[in-house]
């Protein structure tokens, strides 16, 4: 009563606290945050509930009704905690579970395995638990557990194609963030054929599909019947339908995905009853006619599908009622053909009706029940008589009746377009060597013009259109048209190159070579002999050269001028002969432009003469002046002439001269060398002080060697003309008592 005496007697009381029934979901990330569902007895005590996650913590509970809480767990470690309920500070039951945290799911990867209808979904820490859930772009589906790193997840059948996130959750409450994307493609038909067929069944209906997966199991349904379907494509795929009563039902794809059967809508399809076809008309027409039949029957559908069957060819049929249609008679050979019709394209009336074909005349064409010529440039078939068929490129027709086919182009001609009345001549610069051509076969070919209508590529054939031979001094590459040269058109025939030779019939700018040596080739001619006088070196020469100074040519054809011979003298350029050395000159070496010297001094050269030496053993050399006569250089003759210095001159009075004479005595300015008559004479030849000096005494001869004259105490100067002139000074001369006085030596 007062807060500090009790009573002391005491009675027995007996609390029993709420009690954990259920705690869902039992496992979770380590990340927290999970939501647990709690199911308890005897919720009813007031106060504040908590939920104890081992020594993590306490999380405050909320309180849905008198039996349910939750609460969310807190931040973990991997592993299980105990989970127990407070009230207040107060535990309220001995009672507890387990949770588990779990590591992070992460999805690593996403393929499709089954044309997009079951994904493979690779990650870590994937656990094998009931709650195992893919998340696709949102949509809950159930995975089937592989391992901890691969799972199977099948796409939502009513998800549309987009690129979507793909999730899992082991607990179907927490899902991975991995943010990986997978494009979701939704298995779609996008049309079938046929849309209706018989009641007995057996026809082949085909689906345009879309993302269909061939390892599924896939079926058609068609009302409550099933039946398999063949994939005949990624995008075809077909079954068959099955015997069904007369009705308009729904056609639906349906799949079978990890158990779950998903059924996709198609459509309607509609089961018919059998086709009869009764009657045709006309019952008779031309065999090849394109005229227009009337089936009559029973049970006929409007459908795009609906075609007539004459034989075995189909045409169009079009829908007039449920009893006639009109179809467009085919060409045929045949005699007679069955009639039957079809509405969805595969499945024909059960019955038949028979049309007659008679035979359209050979060489016309049949218009209706008319028959016509066949028009030129075409053929008319008696198996398609119904029309006529243009010539194919290659061919012609002239006729205009009784034609049944073309003619194939003759050789020299082609026939380029379809419909040709004629053939057209080969084109100038081809070749047309085959028959039935729709464009020349060849270029006409090198070396050769090609005329219109060129047969054979053979230019040696007989036949008069044929290769014609490149005319001279031109070439020709293929394709040449004629034989005339235009400049820079190589379709016509081009110079040949300057220097080169080209015969008829060349094929290249070079033709048969160069120019041949000896020859010579203006521009536009043939190789010339080269002419006398005149050479034509090494090859390609355009025109001779005339042969140099100091050389001749005799004789044609020659590639070089011959050496002027001794004796001989070759002063202009062009000679066809040298010129005889002329008189007074000496002419001792070949090649000479202009003689080698004048005729030596003391003798007389007549014309060819070949040396200055007049002791050596030749017709042609200098002759000694005549006695009593002197002879200065370049003398011609041996008669003598004052008046002409080419000629011998006469000794002076008072002197004599027995052997040649070079020089005519003058009178020297030194007294002692007026000796009377004389007592000495030298004479000098033309060669110079290297040669022997004559000298002539009283009463003999005494000869003196040029180079070995000792001291002259008393000299004259005596200034020679001709030879010592030549060599630039004075020869001494002696009297004779100082000759005598002296000793000589050669």
């Amino acid at each position: 009563m007062n807060g500090l005496d009790f009573t002391e007697g005491s009675a027995v009381f007996a609390y029993r606290g709420p009690v954990i029934r259920s705690v869902h979901p039992l496992i979770g990330p380590e990340s927290g945050g999970t939501l647990l569902s709690i199911v308890v007895d005897r919720l009813d005590t007031p106060g504040q509930l908590s939920c104890v996650f081992g020594g993590l913590g306490v999380v405050t509970a909320q309180v849905l009704d008198a039996s349910r809480l939750t609460c969310s767990t807190p931040r973990g470690l991997v592993g299980n905690v105990s989970l127990r309920l407070l009230l207040g500070h107060r535990q309220l039951s001995s009672h507890m579970v387990h949770f588990e945290y779990q590591p992070l799911i992460q999805v690593r990867s996403v393929m499709s395995v089954t044309s997009h209808a079951l994904l493979l979904v690779r990650g870590v820490h994937f656990r094998d638990k009931p709650s195992l859930l893919c998340s696709v772009g949102g949509f809950l589906v159930r995975a089937r557990f592989l391992n901890h790193s691969a799972l199977l997840c099948s796409t939502p059948r009513h998800h549309h194609t987009s690129t979507v996130a793909v999730e899992v959750s082991s607990n179907g409450q927490d899902f991975s963030r991995s943010g990986i994307l997978f494009m979701v493609r939704r298995p779609r038909v996008l049309h079938f054929w046929p849309s209706h067929g018989p009641t007995a069944g057996g026809t082949t209906v085909v689906l345009d599909t879309r993302f269909i997966s061939s390892q599924e199991p896939l079926f058609c349904r068609f009302g409550s019947l099933e039946a398999p379907i063949r994939l005949l494509s990624p995008g075809m795929a077909q079954c068959v339908t099955p015997a069904h009563a007369t009705a308009l039902v729904s056609l639906s794809l349906v799949s079978l995905t990890l158990n779950e059967r998903h059924v996709l809508s198609i459509g309607k399809y509609l089961f018919t009853e059998d086709l009869h076809v009764f009657h045709v008309y006309p019952p008779r027409v031309i065999v090849s006619s394109l005229r227009v039949a009337y089936i009559e029957g029973r049970r006929f559908v409007n459908s795009s599908s609906l075609h007539c069957a004459f034989g075995s060819t189909r045409t169009n049929a079009s829908f007039i009622d449920t009893h006639t249609l009109a179809c467009v008679i085919p060409y045929q050979a045949a005699v007679g053909a069955p009639v039957s019709v079809t509405t969805n394209g595969q499945d024909y009336s059960v019955t038949t009706a028979r049309l007659v074909y008679d035979p359209c005349p050979a060489g016309a064409f049949c218009a209706g029940v008319h028959v016509l010529p066949c028009p030129p440039g075409a053929s008319c078939d008696a198996a398609r008589g119904s029309n006529f068929s243009l010539c194919p490129a290659g061919t012609y027709q002239r006729s205009a009746w009784r034609r049944t086919a073309c003619r194939a182009c003759p050789i020299g001609t082609f026939c380029p377009s379809r419909g040709q009345q004629h053939p057209w001549d080969c084109a100038p610069g081809m070749v047309c060597s085959q028959r039935g051509l729709k464009f020349p076969n060849s270029l006409c070919p090198p070396g050769h013009f090609c005329p219109p209508g060129v047969q054979t590529l053979d230019p040696t054939s007989s036949l008069i259109q044929r290769p014609m031979e490149c005319p001279e001094n031109t070439w020709c590459a293929s394709g040449v048209v004629m034989n005339t040269s235009i400049a820079g058109n190589f379709s016509t025939p081009q110079p040949c190159l300057n220097g080169f030779v080209c015969f008829r019939g060349s094929d290249s700018p070079q033709g048969s070579g160069p120019c041949p040596t000896g020859s010579y080739c203006p521009p536009n001619m043939l190789p010339i002999i080269c002419p006398p006088a005149m050479y034509c070196p090494g090859v390609g020469n355009l025109f001779p050269s005339l042969c140099t100074p100091g050389y001749y040519n005799d004789l044609e054809g020659q590639n070089a001028c011959i050496e002027c011979p001794i004796g001989h003298i070759c002063p202009v350029a062009g000679l066809r002969r040298p010129w005889t050395c002329p008189a007074g000159s000496v002419c001792n070496t070949p090649g000479l432009r202009v003689p080698a010297s004048l005729c030596p001094a003391g003798y007389y050269c007549w014309q060819g003469t070949e040396t200055e030496d007049w002791n050596t053993e030749t017709l042609h050399k200098p002759i000694p002046c005549p006695e009593a006569t002197y002879c200065m250089g370049g003398i011609t003759n041996n008669v003598t002439n004052e008046a002409d210095y080419t000629s011998p001159q006469p000794c002076p009075h008072g002197q004599v001269r027995a052997l040649p004479s070079i020089a005519r005595w003058r009178a020297c300015s030194y007294p002692a060398c007026h000796l009377s008559p004389c007592h000495f004479l030298f004479a000098v030849l033309s060669r110079g002080l290297n040669d022997s000096v004559w000298h002539r005494a009283v009463p003999g001869w005494v000869l003196l060697p040029a180079g070995h004259f000792r001291s002259l105490s008393r000299a004259c100067w005596v200034l020679l003309q001709g030879g010592g002139e030549r060599h630039g000074g004075p020869v001494p001369a002696w009297n004779m008592g100082e000759v005598q006085s002296q000793e000589w030596h050669r």
